[in-house]
């Protein structure tokens, strides 16, 4: 694509620009989720009946200090709720041979 342009020089100039402005949103996002965390220790260091990284920590009223954790969650479920239901059968025959041993999936049965 180099090879292409008819300003090489200005687009060499943006694309340095843009990636330095991308590691300087990187590193100030890192930097302000390390504040945040030490904010919810902080706050959170005396507490002995909840793990630190228990489901709530972290949330004052309405308010998530880190929200990382929650859209990691629904990054989960988004990605768990589009398996393919073939391998949902699959796991079910295979729970159901267990629980019902050899009186699951006979010759008898399989015979169309």
């Amino acid at each position: 694509v180099g090879y292409y342009r008819r300003h090489p020089l200005i687009a060499n100039i943006s694309n340095l620009a843009f990636e330095c402005w991308h590691i300087a949103i990187t590193s100030g996002y890192v930097v302000i989720r390390i504040v945040k965390l030490l904010i919810i220790v902080v706050i959170f260091i005396g507490r002995f009946d909840r793990p630190l990284l228990a489901a709530g920590i972290g949330e004052i009223g309405p308010i998530r200090l880190d929200n990382f954790p929650h859209v990691f969650k629904m990054d989960l479920l988004a990605t768990d709720a589009h398996r393919h239901p073939y391998i949902e059968r699959l796991g079910m025959m295979y729970m159901m041979k267990l629980r019902h041993g050899s009186n699951f999936g006979r010759k008898s049965g399989s015979i169309w």
